[in-house]
């Protein structure tokens, strides 16, 4: 299947890189094409970075995976790129999601 494929090919890449600092290096690259990739032109590209994204999410506010997906989750045209975005969720603890009423607008 395409799953094992890709689990193949990445656990081949990282056997071969034996000391820690290439492989950091080549997780800063698949990071950095995933976050460029998160802003091309096309949508299904768009959604498929995003959705690669959530392996590299550290769960920190500040942290540049959490930022990609909120902009891609606030501002992206299309529903399918937002609804991957969506399903990035934070990990940090203290950001707490509370129900919010609209009562008081009617």
């Amino acid at each position: 299947s395409d799953v094992y494929k890709r689990q193949t090919l990445l656990n081949v890449l990282l056997g071969t890189l034996c000391d820690s600092v290439s492989r950091d290096n080549l997780y800063l690259t698949i990071a950095n094409a995933l976050k460029e990739r998160a802003f091309d032109k096309c949508p299904v590209v768009r959604e498929k970075a995003i959705g690669a994204l959530r392996a590299f999410h550290t769960g920190e506010k500040d942290d540049d995976v959490t930022q990609v997906c909120l902009v891609a989750m606030c501002e992206d045209t299309n529903p399918k790129v937002r609804e991957a975005a969506a399903l990035c969720p934070p990990r940090y603890r203290s950001v707490h999601l509370r129900p919010v009423s609209y009562t008081h607008l009617t």
